[in-house]
Formats: structure tokens, sequence, C-alpha cells
């Protein structure tokens, strides 16, 4: 990887920046990899060290590495192995003691295969953005951004072989996928004063695409023409609410309160009729509810059997659970020791432990305070006594860091958290 970036002065009120960076990786068979990008700044009014209204823009080529795991799958299932399905109670009696091997010769199968397609690239995206910021009254600062990222060669998975159930599969990491993502972005910052600040952001989000990865292959491996439809990356709404509030005695409030509406996910049937679609064929949605096959649930009533030339329904059809989550931390900082170069240089260290050299910092963190169970995507195989029920906590969010589309850990119920950190 290399880059090379300059930013220039055109004009008092006029910064221009150029880039370009290159990029490869040694175990995909794609040598050219150029991003090159430019931004611009401008203040249309009198210019000043703080103007009050900055537009900004830009455009750039990036690009994704693929991930070692990946490779590393790959290059695993090359090998021969094996997987074995149990379900004999006279061997699964014998827990916990060891099974002999002879006794899992009968149930053993093997494994799927995985390999990079000769003509895998590495996911490009072309993302161009434009925002507007303004001063307000009061020190409030709002800015809009509007942002457009149009992924091409994105990753996807295809079963490349006949299906036949108790069969390996032979699967296909392929870049041929696309996915097309714009958002509105509306940020409010308030800083009343050296103690108080607080920080709002909304994001209007939509994302369609014809994969979502590498996780479950492609429902028709002959054609993504029918897999257009939502992301998993469709999360429409999505608010923040973060800050400090500097009260008495040295204590520091900090709040971090996450809202976002629900996630699409994928509706399958989990069934074998179709000897070139594999288990994640998609069902129609049913005109007759009494017909027989028929599944009926919250999402709609589905035929699990469709004829040839029937439109299956969307990609990721089904809607799972909004999101909430509202933590607070309660720090207070204890210095001693002789002033720190920050302080003997002026700068402002009030808010941890004035111009001492050392510091501790005692806080309490109450994590999902409210205790609202934020439930994981449902499952969504039709075939499965689970559809429609979550099996696991949703991707939750944390001090320090989170969002919706990439999460740091899963939101537990209600945790209390108490820290001591030392600092010199």
């Amino acid at each position: 990887m290399t880059s090379a970036q300059d930013d220039w002065h055109l004009r008092p009120n006029f910064l221009l920046g150029i880039g370009l960076r290159y990029e490869r990786q040694t175990n995909l068979n794609d040598k050219l990899n150029l991003g090159p990008r430019v931004s611009f700044a401008w203040s249309p009014f009198k210019a000043s060290k703080d103007p009050h209204t900055v537009l900004r823009g830009g455009v750039g080529l990036f690009y994704d590495r693929l991930d070692a795991s990946l490779v590393l799958q790959a290059r695993h299932s090359q090998r021969a192995h094996w997987h074995n399905t149990v379900s004999d109670p006279a061997v699964l009696d014998l827990f916990p003691v060891v099974s002999p091997t002879a006794s899992l010769l009968a149930s053993r199968l093997p494994a799927d295969t995985v390999q990079i397609g000769p003509n895998v690239k590495a996911p490009t995206t072309l993302q161009d953005t434009v925002s507007l910021e303004q001063q307000l009254p009061f020190k409030t600062r709002i800015s809009l951004t509007l942002t457009e990222a149009r992924t091409y060669r994105d990753l996807l998975l295809i079963d490349i072989t006949p299906f036949q159930q108790s069969n390996p599969r032979f699967l296909t990491f392929d870049s041929s996928g696309t996915l097309t993502q714009r958002q509105l972005k509306v940020e409010v910052s308030n800083h009343l004063s050296k103690r108080v600040n607080l920080t709002a952001d909304y994001v209007l989000n939509k994302a369609g695409s014809d994969t979502d990865g590498t996780t479950n292959p492609a429902a028709d491996p002959n054609s993504l023409a029918y897999e257009l439809g939502r992301s998993v990356k469709d999360i429409r709404h999505n608010f923040t609410l973060t800050g400090s509030l500097d009260a008495p005695w040295g204590l520091r409030l900090s709040p971090f309160i996450v809202v976002s509406s629900s996630r699409p996910f994928n509706i399958i049937t989990g069934q074998y009729q179709d000897p070139d679609i594999p288990y994640t064929g998609r069902p129609i949605l049913a005109t007759d509810p009494t017909q027989p096959g028929v599944i009926v649930t919250r999402y709609g009533a589905f035929q699990l059997n469709p004829t040839p030339g029937q439109p299956l329904i969307a990609r990721n059809f089904g809607q799972g659970p909004a999101f909430f989550s509202a933590s607070f931390r309660l720090s207070k900082t204890f210095g001693f020791g002789e002033a720190s170069g920050d302080a003997q240089n002026g700068k402002d260290t009030s808010s941890n432990g004035g111009d001492s050299r050392y510091r501790i910092v005692v806080s309490a963190q109450a994590v999902n305070i409210s205790n609202h169970l934020n439930a994981g995507v449902p499952e969504g195989n039709l075939s499965s006594a689970q559809f429609g029920q979550a099996s696991s906590l949703a991707p939750g969010f944390n001090f320090g860091g989170g969002a919706a589309v990439y999460p740091r850990q899963l939101q537990a119920n209600r945790r209390i958290e108490l820290q001591i950190r030392f600092t010199f």
C-alpha cells in the first residue's frame, strides 16, 4: 500500500485536496488498484479562523481487502476433511466419555469445499460526499451531510455444483456483487460552556444490494438478477446522543443513547426441491392461506413449493426488531504530583485532574440502564421450529465507539461496571 496526498490553499477561503493511493494484495489476482480522491472546503463568506459557514465535498475510489479468514478457510478446505452428525443414542449416551473412532465412521461425511474464484477482485467503492456546516447562536453548530457509496465487485458466495442432500457442496467466493448506499446525516453539537457539551446526530439510510457477503450462498447460483433487494445495511433510521457534563465535586456525567430502526433479514424455505437451488431458496407469497403446505406467519403467508416461473419474495423480506440503549458513565479524576506538560503549556486540563502529573480516574458506567431487551435478527428458515424467533442478542454499543452496521459487542441486559485507571 502506497499513498500520496497534499492540500493547497488556492484562496484564503478555499482549500483543495488531491490524493492517490495504490493497494495490492498478494492473495488476489488483482494488481492494479489505484484509488484517486479529491476534496475541497470552501467558506463562501468572510474568511476567518472560525468561519460560520463551510461547504465541504469530496469523491474517491476505495478498495476493501479480502479478509484473511476467507483465505484460510479456502486453504483449509482443500485438504481432505470430514464432519460427523450423530443422532444414535448409543453413541450420544457415552458422553462425557469420548466415543471410539470406529463408532463415528458410519456418520462421517465429506465436508464442503470452499475456494476463492480465479477472477475475484478487491471490492471497489466509489464514494462521494457533500456537507454544509453552519455556526448558530449559543455556541451551536449544525451540519448536513449527503453521502452516496456504490460498491462494485462486492463479495458473495456461490454454490457452483448441483445440490444433493447428504453430499458435500462446492462453494466459491466471487466478486460479482453490487451495493448502493445513500445517507443523509444531520448533526447538531452544542458547547454551552467548558463544562457542558452535547452532540446529537440522526442518519437516514437506504441500502440495496444483491449480496450480503460470504455467509450464505445466493438462492440462484446461475444468476443474481433475483437477488437485488434490501441490504442488511439498510437500517433506515439511527439516532445517537453523546456528550459530557461536569458536575459539582469534580464529577463528570457522560450519556450515550442510541435508537435505531430494525434491520432486514432473509426468509428462506430451508428445503431442497430443485437440484440447482440449495436450501437458501426463497418462497412465494400465498394467495390462499388455507392451501396445503402454506405457512402463515406475522410476516405473511408463504408457499414453500413454488412452481417454475412464480415470483419469489424479495431477498431480506423480513423485518427484525428495533434497537434502543441508554447508557451513562459517571467518573471522577484525582490528580497529584508536579504539573504536566499540558498545564505548563497553558492547556485546559481542569476536567481531567487539573495540572497534576499523575491521575487516577474512578468511574462507574451503566450500560443499557433501562434493561431493554434488544433481540437479534430472527430465524429466517421457514422449515425451522424457531422461525421468527431471535436466538441471540442484537449487536450493541459501548462507550468509545460502535455503530449499527459495524458493532463492537452484543447488547446484553443492564450491566454496571466499575473501573479504576491510572495515567501518567
